[in-house]
């Protein structure tokens, strides 16, 4: 052999022809040529080829002489066909026991005589059942080998699959089989092992090239067959994997919770059915949050078919991440709680979730994590599988309905339907039918309904809004001013909910201190859900940053409070604060030590602390303080300023009255600068 020059993924292929030059013997390891795909031998000894005919003696651990069909001991383990088959022989189970008590009583006899020649015992039992002597004879040694009352009914005759085969020819199909090692060999002597099942044309290549088989392909392909039959476990074993046995073989146990809200399951998929939305023709795609245990609807979204291609048609066929995290946020904001699972397929929608998933929890909480179904096994979410079967049901009377059944005219006849439903009618008729099918008990002859099983217990409280900022595509992380209406969002006006006293006492405390304090505000989804309240941002603002006091956000207006309750809110606020108020200066008394602060006193003149030893006595003269004048008094005893020679006067000034002064003769300011020099 000699490297590959074709770009195969075997590194070797053959140096000759095939079958040129090439001598084969059965004491050598066979390996296969990658190329030409024909056989090559190395030299190990035939315990290579047939390595369990050393350790189980002259028999392999799979069967080599293999009988017709499986036989069963129990007559209540017959299966239909083979009930079948003694009614057609005529044979009931009543004349099987019979036929077994009269071939018990023969081997007695033989037990304790030695034999059954001569004693006419044989011809009696052969008269008594309406059977020949032989017949007798061979149930007899059956029934001694197998202890088996199914030895009494007629099998097919013929040869036994497999039983004209030798032993080493056996041995070779059921090595190669159940090997999944493959040699090849180069012209240096490197042997390459490949991991690769052996395909029936090989081994019955095999089998011609190597034991000198004359049989048809179908012979070994039937021989192969009867192994699987008869040792399944091991034949699938080896030939698909241990992991194909514990995803497809192993059977699975009941996958049940024990309350509400421990797992929901989330999956969603394109109802056929036509809508119109926004003057596009489209399909939708519903997307469902199930409880587990209940069965109960948690959230529902649909997701209208919008994104055209270059032809104008719907180009999304399903729904994204965001629609995921937005519908997951929804659902823990209006139910109010948190699941400790989350359990989905290997969507990518859904992958993302899982490291999102672990912040929504505060400290110290337990953390909701996201599970997966095996994959290729849908049968691990069929609760909500058949969930989403029954919405197409649910569909078929409605117009523009598609029949999976009518094909490509059934979709063109769906979209001209000029009874077509909107989106919002659609929405509307969902709604419906989720909340019917949650007033329903979940099984039969149940006698709690789905809402009431959903409810019966306490679960995990939902996240805050300030922890699903991640799971949604719009969110808001900013400070903003507060006032006594509260504060705005994309100019709507916020307030905080006032479910307590001490949120009252808060938000007051919020409004003194005249700060930007942190709010955060996340927009959930609104398919199916338009009441007022799911309207517009759902947010939360932290009225006391240095103890962290969150407050949810409402539309404002939309609290009422009824007179005596805010006059009850009010009072009490006012009471904690005099009580504060009052309290806190005896409280600080104790820290004060370099004078008693009860004595304090201040000097009404000079405005001065004063402690009493510094007061002066009745004895004592009294000195009257110096008071300072005021500026009123500075102000009337100033001179009026005097303008300068080069002020320029105004432009509407009156003439000076007469007062008697010659105000020529007057000095100028020149002439007293020069009697000054002189």
């Amino acid at each position: 052999m000699r490297p590959s020059s074709q770009g195969s993924r075997y590194p070797y292929e053959c140096s000759q022809p095939y079958g040129a030059g090439r001598e084969a013997s059965s004491s050598s390891v066979l390996m296969r040529c990658a190329i030409c795909r024909s056989f090559v031998t190395r030299s190990m000894g035939m315990s290579d080829v047939i390595e369990t005919t050393q350790n189980y003696g002259t028999t392999p651990p799979v069967l080599t002489r293999m009988e017709r069909g499986r036989k069963v001991k129990d007559l209540d383990a017959l299966t239909k066909e083979q009930k079948n088959r003694l009614k057609a022989q005529g044979l009931t189970e009543k004349e099987l026991r019979r036929r077994e008590a009269v071939i018990k009583q023969l081997i007695t006899e033989m037990a304790e005589h030695g034999s059954l020649y001569g004693s006419g015992l044989r011809q009696e039992a052969a008269n008594t059942l309406g059977v020949s002597v032989s017949t007798i004879d061979r149930w007899r040694k059956k029934y001694e080998r197998e202890q088996n009352i199914t030895v009494f009914i007629e099998s097919k005759r013929g040869p036994i699959p497999g039983s004209r085969m030798s032993l080493e020819q056996e041995a070779i199909i059921c090595y190669f089989y159940l090997n999944r090692k493959q040699h090849s060999r180069g012209h240096d002597g490197h042997v390459v092992t490949l991991n690769k099942k052996s395909t029936v044309s090989f081994i019955h290549h095999i089998l011609t090239k190597f034991t000198g088989f004359t049989k048809s392909l179908q012979s070994t392909r039937r021989y192969l067959h009867r192994l699987n039959i008869a040792d399944p476990i091991v034949v699938a074993r080896a030939r698909f994997g241990k992991k194909y046995l514990e995803e497809h073989l192993m059977p699975t146990l009941p996958n049940n919770v024990r309350r509400p809200n421990i797992r929901w399951q989330i999956d969603g998929r394109p109802l056929p059915i036509y809508v119109r939305y926004k003057g596009l023709v489209c399909t939708v795609t519903l997307l469902l949050i199930m409880d587990d245990y209940s069965q109960y609807i948690v959230r529902a979204g649909i997701y209208p078919r919008i994104i055209r291609d270059e032809e104008g048609f719907p180009k999304r066929a399903d729904f994204t991440k965001k629609d995921v995290g937005v519908l997951l946020a929804s659902a823990m904001y209006y139910a109010q709680v948190r699941p400790e699972y989350v359990y989905t397929d290997h969507g990518s929608q859904f992958m993302t979730l899982r490291e999102l998933l672990e912040d929504l929890s505060e400290e110290f909480e337990r953390m909701t994590t996201l599970t997966n179904s095996i994959p290729g096994r849908p049968q691990g979410r069929g609760k909500i599988e058949r969930l989403l079967a029954l919405f197409d049901a649910l569909l078929k009377d409605l117009p523009s309905f598609v029949d999976e059944k009518g094909g490509f005219n059934a979709i063109q006849a769906a979209k001209r339907d000029p009874e077509m439903y909107t989106f919002e009618r659609l929405c509307a008729y969902i709604q419906t039918e989720v909340e019917r099918f949650n007033q329903q008990p979940p099984r039969k002859n149940g006698t709690k309904t789905r809402a009431e099983l959903w409810t019966e217990t306490e679960a995990m409280p939902a996240p805050p809004v300030r922890r699903m900022l991640h799971l949604v595509p719009e969110s808001m992380n900013k400070d903003v001013a507060i006032s006594k209406t509260g504060c705005r969002i994309d100019n709507d006006l916020y307030e905080p909910r006032i479910d307590s006293n001490e949120d009252m006492f808060q938000w007051m405390l919020a409004l003194t201190r005249r700060e930007h304090i942190p709010m955060r505000a996340i927009k959930l989804d609104e398919p199916l859900y338009r009441t007022p309240e799911d309207k517009g941002w759902k947010a939360q603002i932290c009225l006391d940053p240095d103890n962290p006091y969150w407050c949810e956000l409402v539309p404002s207006g939309s609290q009422r409070f009824d007179e005596a309750t805010y006059n009850q809110m009010l009072q009490w606020v006012q009471n904690r604060a005099e009580e504060e108020g009052d309290s806190r200066p005896e409280q600080l008394l104790p820290f004060i030590k370099s004078f008693d602060p009860s004595e304090l006193m201040k000097d009404v003149h000079t405005k001065e602390p004063l402690l009493p030893e510094e007061v002066a006595t009745p004895e004592e003269p009294l000195v009257k303080p110096v008071i300072p004048p005021s500026s009123e008094e500075v102000a009337g005893k100033r001179k009026p300023r005097r303008k300068t020679a080069g002020a320029r006067p105004s432009a509407k000034s009156t003439p000076p009255k007469d007062t008697g002064v010659d105000w020529e003769s007057m000095p100028t300011f020149d002439d007293l600068l020069r009697e000054a020099g002189s």
